[in-house]
């Protein structure tokens, strides 16, 4: 029985450090986003993005280089799709932000 033990104790161990050396861990920036955003650069970004979408032009978008862009599940250039078609933003706008882990929607 207390073999038994100490090889689960092991095995959960032996997890929590494989899934320790899974996650992604970012030190710097990787686009035009600073990497200590708050929740108002976020709420920025949204705006930024949304402007540029209705605009047409992907360039006035904070999007890094190595961006992709899905639509349906389908990969598009920036600028494809929905950048082509939309018309304006509209009066409600409900934005979520998540400043501790740089996320934004």
């Amino acid at each position: 029985m207390r073999s038994k033990l100490f090889l689960g104790g092991a095995a959960a161990i032996a997890a929590a450090i494989m899934v320790g050396n899974l996650t992604y861990r970012v030190d710097a920036s990787v686009g035009p986003i600073p990497l200590n955003c708050n929740r108002a650069c976020l709420e920025n970004v949204v705006d930024q993005y949304l402007a540029a979408v209705i605009a047409h032009n992907p360039k006035l978008a904070p999007l890094s280089a190595d961006v992709k862009y899905t639509e349906n599940d389908q990969r598009l250039e920036v600028g494809d799709g929905l950048w082509k078609t939309a018309q304006g933003r509209g009066k409600y706008t409900h934005i979520f932000a998540d400043p501790e882990f740089g996320q934004v929607a």
